[in-house]
């Protein structure tokens, strides 16, 4: 009777499970989001003493919420229960000093899951006193002090920081104007005060001379100039900038807080939704030809006519809104002079500051050949930030592979294996020149989204891929991000 009482439910189940092909089955899985929380913590210290900072005020803005919190005796600061999504911003503040800030986020698993209970622990930075002062004395070719010329004084560097490597990075800038009095004396103040010399490689100041009109009848008696001077070395005097007499020229651009606009930089920095970008021209531009644009990298991708504001020999723009973090975007300049007809056009490169942490994924450049290269895709622009340095190997070499290549039974005797000094597998950059685009200001940046390697046969699918970009033997192969950022070591399988 039990095997009776058993075999119908038994035959009602296979019933319904054949059905004669006609009935199908799936099975659905749930996944609860959570909003987790995260604690953010880190050390402050003096920088010219060394010594930890205590009574910094730290404000951390994280998931639409801020938080606050204070450096003890030691310079440490922690804040718990912090949403642990997305960007986080953390800025520092105490009287005396000249702020800091920084944007970090949390970690994350793979498929960009958060972590339970992630923690953050910001690098070390190091404060400035803006007890500072700079004297400029401004004369004609003569010798005769030029006075009421507003002087403008960028310092490349509001406060400093260590990563894990022990690398040093000078963040953020200091900008100050200064007008010279009856004797041709400019002094700026609340910049910051250096240690003694030699404790710190601290980058050279520039003062921007604008160009000159003394008489007002439109020509200009001076062209405009840029000098660069070291704080260790000439803080404590009097230092003299004697002017040239205007020679007319091309329409140029002395100086801008986007360094392509100037120069071809390794760390261009980054911009985000918002910020203002400023271009300070060598003489005034006409105001109804000024033209600013900014597009997406896409040839046929969207664009954002911006406006200007001039004032004197300077045009400043506000970025947009809804960029997105982690992008590059085109943008360009367009001016041109009325008394001289000179014309300027240029489209420089814009890095928006990622809202997500550095992610890397792997694919066979063709799936369908053995072997095939591989193509390497960050979700950020990151490399070397110069053109001449594109492409690693050797001993500046990053990729390598957990794997016994030469089948010796040891890992890391042999090129490519991890734990060798050295890769014979080169990592290219797939960077694209935006041809399309007028006034270019550089072919290539140094930086991509997209680089490619070919792994050696030996090695199959599955295979942990090692980028360990903080151990190249030249620094001018130094992984890191358009803001400066060292790349730490990744991971990845071999597809």
């Amino acid at each position: 009777m039990k095997l009776f009482s058993l075999f119908i439910p038994l035959m009602m189940v296979l019933a319904f499970a054949c059905d004669d092909g006609k009935r199908t089955f799936s099975e659905t899985v749930t996944v609860t989001p959570v909003d987790p929380l995260g604690t953010v913590g880190g050390v402050v210290f003096d920088a010219s003493t060394d010594a930890p900072l205590a009574g910094v005020t730290v404000t951390v803005i994280s998931g639409g919420y801020t938080f606050n919190a204070t450096t003890d005796d030691a310079g440490i600061f922690q804040l718990t229960d912090i949403p642990a999504t997305g960007g986080v911003f953390v800025m520092y503040s105490l009287d005396g000093f000249l702020p800091a800030r920084l944007q970090t986020s949390f970690p994350v698993a793979p498929g960009n899951v958060p972590y339970e209970n992630p923690a953050i622990t910001c690098e070390p930075i190091w404060m400035f006193n803006n007890t500072g002062s700079f004297q400029v004395r401004l004369l004609d070719p003569t010798g005769v002090p030029i006075s009421q010329v507003p002087l403008q004084m960028v310092v490349p560097a509001a406060y400093y920081s260590v990563d894990q490597w022990g690398n040093v990075y000078f963040r953020g800038d200091v900008n100050r104007v200064a007008n010279t009095n009856a004797m041709g004396l400019a002094q700026f103040r609340d910049i910051p005060e250096l240690p003694m010399s030699g404790s710190i490689n601290f980058p050279n100041v520039r003062i921007y001379v604008p160009e000159i009109d003394l008489d007002g009848d439109g020509n200009p008696e001076f062209a405009s100039t840029t000098r660069n001077f070291d704080l260790h070395t000439t803080s404590d005097t009097i230092q003299v900038i004697r002017l040239s007499a205007f020679v007319p020229g091309d329409l140029s651009v002395s100086a801008s807080n986007n360094s392509y606009f100037t120069a071809t930089p390794t760390v261009p920095g980054q911009f985000s939704s918002g910020d203002s970008i400023y271009v300070l021209f060598n003489r005034e531009p006409d105001a109804d030809s000024l033209s600013v644009v900014l597009r997406e990298f896409a040839q046929d991708g969207a664009s954002w006519p911006l406006s200007p504001t001039l004032t004197g020999n300077q045009i400043s723009f506000t970025l947009p809104d809804g960029l997105v973090g982690g992008e590059m975007y085109l943008l360009t300049v367009y001016a041109n002079t009325e008394d001289f007809g000179n014309t300027y056009t240029r489209t420089v490169p814009v890095f928006i500051t990622p809202t997500e942490a550095l992610t890397v994924s792997m694919a066979r450049e063709n799936p369908m050949v053995i072997n095939s290269p591989v193509i390497v895709t960050f979700n950020q622009w990151v490399g070397t930030g110069s053109q001449f340095y594109t492409f690693l190997t050797g001993n500046d070499g990053v990729v390598y592979f957990v794997y016994d290549l030469n089948s010796s039974g040891i890992i890391g005797d042999d090129f490519s294996e991890y734990g060798y000094t050295s890769t014979n597998v080169g990592l290219e950059s797939l960077e694209v020149t935006p041809t399309w685009v007028p006034g270019l200001a550089v072919g290539r940046t140094g930086f991509s989204k997209r680089w490619r390697f070919s792994p050696p046969a030996a090695a199959v699918a599955g295979t942990s891929v090692q980028f360990t970009f903080p151990f190249v033997m030249s620094s001018a192969y130094l992984f890191h991000t358009p803001a400066g950022d060292t790349i730490a070591p990744m991971t990845g399988s071999l597809p």
